[in-house]
């Protein structure tokens, strides 16, 4: 794991703005999200009670607009108006500057693959075909690694801060309904150990077979005269179709396993929901439990939901990555033949 983290520090060492953004203001859009769900509960308690609710907060609020000549019911309107345009403008911010690392970050592994390439030897190149390394460039740079180096790591970032922020907000309303709706994260838990050995042995023998793949149809094309001249087109298709039906065999298993934990992660935290309206009606019922409070506890689990999916797909993404990492170092561990190690001194006399 520290190599890896060491292995992504040397790229985005050299764009520390982006990476400032996306560390500071991730939590503060956050931060202004969670918000939401506690302003929603006064304004349906005050319509409830027709008064504003004993909550510091809701009564700083109602003060703040009192001064502003604002009733309190435009007070908390326009307040979630503002919070919910500054969350918006936040995620914006931070969504873009995802986007625009994940497209650097696939340019910059190929292009440092393809230039370390380019200085080995002849005995690199008997090692590793060209299909081979045309696959490694190309599908584990751009659809298993520069979403997972920038956009995978800082949604993971992003949803456990919700997770953590959520939690904090619900137990501060009612802790004992707080550990009935976080009760499936025990189970997820359980899933993430169990889940990581087999999707880790499922994509790295995917990722070998598409390599196979490639350097069989490299291969044939670039020796296509050698084909025709030998009468070798049966045997090539016969080769073709066999390392297709190994490829597709490959594909199926990673995506069974893919689709199983990440349907793991999303449904099993709804179950929460369920638990929140079947205790927290009971509560509302005998009065144990303002409506608003109700609401906002919908709505903080219904906020737990994509988190974990998230956490899911990093689970997922992590996987996949963390081969495709290994199979671009295996690259550069090899040493060039003829290795550049400064100037030799030139004696002009002899």
């Amino acid at each position: 794991m520290l190599k890896k983290i060491k292995w992504f520090w040397q790229y985005y060492k050299k764009y520390p703005y982006v990476l400032i953004v996306l560390l500071l203001f991730t939590p503060l859009q956050t931060a202004v999200q969670v918000s939401i769900p506690r302003l929603i509960e006064y304004a349906v308690d005050f319509v409830k009670a027709g008064k504003v609710p004993s909550n510091r907060v809701a009564e700083w609020l109602n003060d703040f607009g009192n001064d502003l000549g604002l009733s309190t019911a435009a007070t908390f309107t326009l307040t979630l108006i503002a919070l919910g345009i500054t969350a918006t403008f936040l995620y914006t911010y931070v969504q873009s500057h995802r986007a625009w690392m994940n497209i650097k970050l696939e340019w910059l592994f190929r292009q440092d693959a393809f230039n370390k390439i380019t200085n080995k030897g002849p005995d690199f190149f008997n090692r590793f075909r060209i299909g081979d390394m045309v696959t490694r460039m190309t599908d584990d740079v751009a659809e298993k690694l520069s979403w997972f180096a920038c956009s995978g790591i800082f949604r993971l970032y992003e949803a456990l801060l919700m997770v953590v922020f959520t939690i904090a907000m619900m137990a501060s309303i009612d802790p004992i309904l707080t550990l009935w709706s976080v009760s499936p994260l025990p189970v997820l838990i359980f899933i993430f150990f169990k889940s990581s050995t087999i999707l880790d042995k499922r994509y790295d023998h995917l990722q070998t077979r598409i390599s196979k793949l490639n350097a069989i149809m490299e291969a044939c094309f670039s020796g296509i005269r050698v084909v025709k001249a030998y009468v070798q087109e049966k045997a090539q298709i016969k080769k073709f179709r066999e390392v297709t039906i190994d490829r597709r065999h490959a594909e199926i298993s990673a995506i069974k396993a893919t689709t199983i934990v990440d349907c793991l992660y999303m449904y099993i935290w709804q179950f929460g929901v369920i638990i929140i309206i079947l205790a927290g009606g009971y509560m509302v019922i005998k009065a144990h439990l303002s409506l608003g409070r109700l609401m906002a506890f919908v709505f903080y689990e219904v906020y737990l939901i994509f988190p974990m999916f998230d956490i899911g797909q990093f689970l997922v993404k992590s996987r996949q990555a963390a081969v495709s990492i290994n199979r671009l170092v295996e690259l550069e561990a090899i040493k060039p033949m003829v290795q550049d190690k400064g100037n030799l001194p030139c004696n002009i006399n002899t």
